[in-house]
């Protein structure tokens, strides 16, 4: 028939089994995960467990049985292209002709066979009466088994790059077989369905198979949510489907009320154009608008009304029951109240109602369970969804949780809010395990995880698709901030503000001796342009010696950067990087995408409501939101890694002035300011030589005399590298002073001289503390 009606090719039946253009296959019933007829106390899963345990168990047996051994001959003299073989050896699964050849035995089947069923010609096997029952019985246990007749037809390329290889027998498919109405082929003798074949995998070799049914049933194990997963998206795509036939109804109104007011009116050929007044219309349209807007209204006011509203449906009295086990036992064969629908009203009519922030973590108006806080919900988890399974506890979703990328979008669009994140030390503490990465586990605890003033807030930065060094799997990778906790923000709450920058960038430059701000048309002009914007009341000189200063200037530095360069240059890079590191992996983190959310993620016990007499606990599950408006994670890790790095230096250079500098008080105070020496030709002739000036001291001690340093850094951070002598002002150059103390963060808080009388035995003690927690940690 197929070649007939031109689907196949004409050629020999031979030739398209040989070419694998035409494939038979035997298929299995479907294997249902619900509608199975449950034995009492029996669930759905125990069912379909059952039903496919016994198919590996029949999988195992045949893998070395007779039916196996004779298809693994027929394949290879397929393989072999003997036609007259694979003839023959068909012949054996023709259970026409077995039952035939068995007809002529009568009482001879009862005697021992003479042949190896798994080896003997399909003649030998079929004369021999004993062997012919018993392999009879064998190709009946097949076709028990695997009761229908299928085929596959790939053209001729595919036939021949990716047909099943030898001993590649089984394809395993989910969802339904039937893929179209039944029909037959133009004057066709049989009837046929178009079989789906979305979402099989294969083809497998028996003992992969086994192994695969047995994945299955643990990937489907209730507790992994998989089926309740499943069964939630099912039930949200036919209340999307629902929704979009209301609102393509509501879509085609317009036109259907002018056909309505005015009769057939013809629209072909002509094309809409926009109105000239927004809201105007005249004529019969003007009734036809009218009329549209009070259907409308309608909608409007029905999609408010049922928002808030339970809608149920009285399906019949229950007839007096007074033995308490047959209460249970009807108790048992009932399910649950499921409110997804009554919760998506909302959403479906969103259209109408203009109602906004419905998706989960939008809508973040609900006060926190921690001071200065807000939550947002995400979904909600059930006990025993979809049905319990052993004595496992375990919760699993009830109203869809977004894709975490999605969800991760949505949390980034707060940008004046910081959500609040357990650490992996926290979520081991309260075994709050992400457990996505074994998806055959359990997923979710049955239990409250609340929020903490201990948590940390953080911003979402950005994220990126690479694969994970474990699976090497492509994923979402997401970068985030770390900010303060709330806890922090009451006890030191100056450390968790926005930093106020006294020497702002872009262009910029803070004199900090006198605190004027220097800006400039360049960075040449910037001290003059100072200068003149302060109302100088007389415009300095124009000097002249470009060149001659020029050359001074790069002699004198690029002779200290290289002097710099020698004592330590190679040494101090490689430390400085150790320290950007530890400080960038101290203030951000890369978390994967679904790892993040459910860090982000707390729950808390719902009140029973006596809704059905399961009473099987729901849990809230939410995300908490602190506000940090101001928060910028980048500018702030420059400035600390910036003068972190300053400071450093300057405590290095510090040592040039003794040990009792950092042994003899509290703490130390260190003082740099640039200096210059004028040369001048004429009145239009000038330059400038710049050098840098230090001293430290213990405080409370007097304060030694200034030294010149040669440092590079210290040059810099004076202003030698950064002024311009084109107009010629004292005050050109910067300095500063700096102050080292010790203590813990609440006493550094809360004082201005911390809580030691040594600076060093302090900072040792401090080090050695830190240390220990960080093992601890």
């Amino acid at each position: 028939e197929e070649m007939s009606t031109n689907q196949l090719f004409e050629q020999s039946v031979w030739e398209h089994y040989q070419d694998s253009t035409f494939v038979p296959l035997r298929c299995s019933r479907n294997v249902n995960v619900y509608g199975n007829q449950l034995e009492e106390g029996q669930t759905n899963y125990e069912a379909f467990a059952a039903e496919i345990e016994s198919l590996v168990k029949w999988f195992e047996t045949e893998e070395t049985g007779a039916v196996e051994k004779r298809l693994e001959h027929l394949e290879k003299a397929r393989l072999k292209k003997k036609q007259d073989v694979v003839e023959s050896l068909t012949g054996a699964f023709d259970l026409d002709k077995v039952k035939a050849a068995m007809s002529k035995c009568g009482q001879k089947s009862s005697g021992q066979m003479t042949v190896n069923a798994y080896d003997a010609p399909t003649d030998d096997l079929l004369a021999d009466c004993a062997a012919a029952k018993w392999w009879s019985e064998k190709l009946e246990d097949w076709k028990l088994a695997l009761p229908f007749v299928s085929f596959m037809s790939p053209d001729n390329k595919t036939g021949k790059e990716h047909a099943p290889k030898k001993k590649e027998e089984l394809l395993v498919c989910f969802g339904k077989r039937v893929a179209s109405d039944l029909h037959r082929r133009e004057n066709g003798g049989h009837l046929m369905t178009d079989q789906s074949a979305v979402g099989c995998h294969g083809f497998w070799e028996l003992p992969d198979a086994r192994k695969m049914l047995n994945r299955i049933l643990q990937l489907w194990r209730p507790p992994t949510c998989q089926l309740a997963a499943m069964e939630l998206e099912m039930k949200m795509k036919i209340l999307e489907i629902m929704t979009d036939m209301n609102n393509n109804l509501f879509d085609a109104l317009p036109a259907m009320l002018v056909e309505e007011m005015n009769g057939d009116v013809d629209f072909d050929g002509l094309s809409l154009k926009a109105a000239g007044s927004v809201g105007v219309a005249k004529g019969i349209f003007s009734s036809i608008a009218e009329a549209f807007s009070s259907v409308k209204g309608k909608y409007e006011r029905l999609g408010n009304f049922l928002g808030n509203t339970v809608v149920k449906w009285v399906v019949c009295p229950l007839k007096p029951v007074t033995e308490e086990d047959d209460l249970q036992k009807l108790d048992d064969a009932l399910g649950v109240e499921d409110g997804l629908a009554r919760d998506y009203i909302k959403t479906a009519y969103s259209k109408f109602t203009g109602a906004k922030d419905l998706l989960p973590g939008e809508d973040c108006g609900e006060q926190g369970l921690v001071a200065g806080t807000s939550q947002c919900q995400l979904g909600i988890m059930q006990e025993d969804m979809p049905e319990p399974y052993e004595q496992e506890d375990f919760l699993c979703p009830v109203r869809p949780l977004l894709p975490a990328k999605k969800q991760i979008k949505i949390f980034r669009k707060k940008a004046k809010t910081c959500m609040l994140r357990m650490n992996a030390g926290q979520m081991s503490e309260a075994k709050w395990f992400y457990r996505g990465l074994t998806p055959t586990r359990k997923q979710y605890e049955v239990m409250e995880n609340p929020p903490t003033e201990e948590l940390r807030a953080v911003k979402i930065m950005k994220s990126r698709s690479r694969p994970d060094h474990k699976f090497n799997i492509w994923r979402n990778f997401v970068t985030v901030a770390y900010g303060c906790s709330q806890k922090e923000k009451e006890l030191t709450p100056n450390f968790c503000k926005k930093p106020t920058v006294v020497n702002p960038r872009k262009g910029k430059l803070r004199n900090l001796l006198t605190g004027v701000v220097l800006a400039g048309k360049a960075v040449g002009d910037v001290a003059g342009a100072a200068a003149e914007a302060a109302d100088a009341k007389e415009k300095t000189a124009r000097n002249a010696a470009r060149s001659k200063r020029l050359g001074t200037w790069w002699h004198s530095k690029m002779k200290s950067l290289e002097k710099g360069i020698k004592a330590g240059w190679s040494e101090w890079v490689g430390r400085a990087n150790t320290r950007y590191s530890h400080l960038r992996q101290k203030l951000f983190e890369e978390v994967e995408a679904n790892e993040l959310v459910h860090s982000l993620s707390y729950q808390k016990a719902l009140r029973l409501t006596g809704a059905d007499n399961k009473r099987r606990q729901q849990y809230q599950r939410f995300a908490v939101t602190v506000p940090c408006d101001g928060f910028d994670p980048e500018q702030e890790f420059d400035l600390k890694y910036t003068w972190m790095e300053k400071s450093l230096t300057l405590a290095k250079k510090a040592l040039k002035f003794g040990a009792e500098t950092f042994t003899g008080g509290a703490g130390l105070s260190i003082e740099v300011r640039g200096a210059s020496v004028l040369h001048m030709k004429d009145a239009k002739n000038a330059w400038m030589k710049y050098s840098a000036y230090v001293r430290a001291g213990a405080i409370g001690k007097e304060m030694p005399e200034f030294i010149r340093t040669e440092n590079a850094f210290l040059e810099d951070m004076s202003g030698a590298f950064s002024v311009t002598d084109q107009y010629l002002k004292a005050d050109d150059l910067n300095g500063f002073s700096a102050t080292f103390v010790c203590g813990t963060r609440q006493e550094m808080h809360d004082s201005d001289v911390g809580s030691s009388t040594n600076f060093a035995d302090c900072v040792k003690k401090g080090a050695e503390e830190n240390a220990a927690r960080l093992e601890k940690s």
